[in-house]
C-alpha cells in the first residue's frame, strides 16, 4: 500500500489515516471507530479534516497501534522459532 500519495495535511490527521488503513483495511473509519468506542462520523471529520482530531484522541489511536504491533512482533518471534527448531 503507497501511502506516500495520501498524505494528510497535519500529523495527526496522517498518522489517523495510515494507523486506520494499516489495522482495519478498506473500512477503516467504521473499523477504527468502533475500536475507539467513537462514531464514523467523528473519525471520518478527522480524517477529511472537516474537524481537527484533539490531542487527546492520538493517544488511544498510539496505544492500539502499539498493542497491534507487539502482538504481530510476538507472533511472528513464536514463529522464526519453531521454523528454526
Amino acid at each position: 500500500m503507497n501511502t506516500q500519495s495520501t498524505l494528510a495535511p497535519y500529523p495527526r490527521q496522517q498518522h489517523l489515516i495510515i494507523v486506520g488503513r494499516i489495522l482495519c483495511g478498506p473500512r477503516w473509519e467504521s473499523e477504527l471507530a468502533n475500536l475507539l468506542g467513537l462514531s464514523k462520523e467523528t473519525i471520518s471529520a478527522w480524517a477529511t479534516g472537516s474537524e481537527l482530531m484533539p490531542a487527546e484522541a492520538v493517544w488511544p489511536l498510539n496505544r492500539l497501534a502499539r498493542r497491534h504491533n507487539r502482538l504481530l512482533t510476538a507472533q511472528c518471534d513464536f514463529i522464526e522459532k519453531i521454523e528454526r527448531e
